[in-house]
């Protein structure tokens, strides 16, 4: 499973607040780092980039640590 940065991004600001996205990758910027993701591929990504399902994960617990919101997989997944 792979998960489209930008509709996660896109999904984040929508339905959580504005200023979610930015938020949550700075929260989780050293794994994204870690795999291979600099600030400037997910501060606003291209339609190219994707998450794997750990990557995911990890950027969903910290939106729900920082806004008790869990990010449905619908519409935001590529098999």
């Amino acid at each position: 499973m792979k998960v489209k940065a930008a509709l996660l991004k896109e999904w984040c600001n929508q339905y959580i607040t504005p200023v979610a996205w930015q938020r949550i990758i700075i929260k989780a910027l050293p794994l994204l780092k870690s795999k291979g993701y600099s600030l400037t591929d997910v501060e606003s990504p291209k339609a190219d980039v994707f998450f794997d399902e750990a990557t995911y994960s990890a950027l969903n617990a910290i939106a729900l640590e920082l806004y008790q919101i869990d990010i449905p997989l619908s519409h935001l997944t590529v098999r």
